[in-house]
């Protein structure tokens, strides 16, 4: 007669040890990759307002004729920047040059809308107003 082995069933402590390292390891990685989403998604809402803050400059300035003295040739503010939204994490300046001979009577405008968030950023956009 053989003996017979008994029928063994769960799992054993090794095995549910196991589990539980994959288990805590994938849940890791999870509130990570949640964290790394959270930045991404502020950051891209911080170039958004800028690019927002440089258009509005932009549309202001090109209501004006090139004699106005917004649009006068150098940086406007001349030193420092203008303070934008409640936070004041927004600092935005432009520059006007002229352009040359034919285009004579073009303005290049330069706006930069600089931000900090974790690290100093920036965004320029230049137009040109007649």
């Amino acid at each position: 007669m053989s003996a017979r082995v008994p029928n063994t069933r769960g799992f054993t402590l090794v095995e549910l040890m196991i589990a539980l390292v994959i288990l805590s390891l994938g849940a890791l990685v999870t509130v990570r990759f949640l964290s790394l989403t959270r930045e991404a998604e502020a950051g891209a809402r911080m170039r958004a307002s800028a690019g927002l803050y440089a258009r509005q400059k932009v549309e202001y300035l090109r209501g004006f004729k090139t004699v106005n003295a917004d649009l006068s040739v150098g940086r406007h503010p001349a030193a420092g920047y203008e303070d934008l939204g409640t936070s004041g994490a927004w600092k935005r300046y432009y520059t006007v040059a002229n352009m040359p001979s034919p285009l004579a009577d073009l303005r290049r405008v330069t706006v930069i809308v600089r931000w900090r968030f974790g690290s100093l950023d920036s965004i320029r956009t230049i137009t040109y107003v007649r």
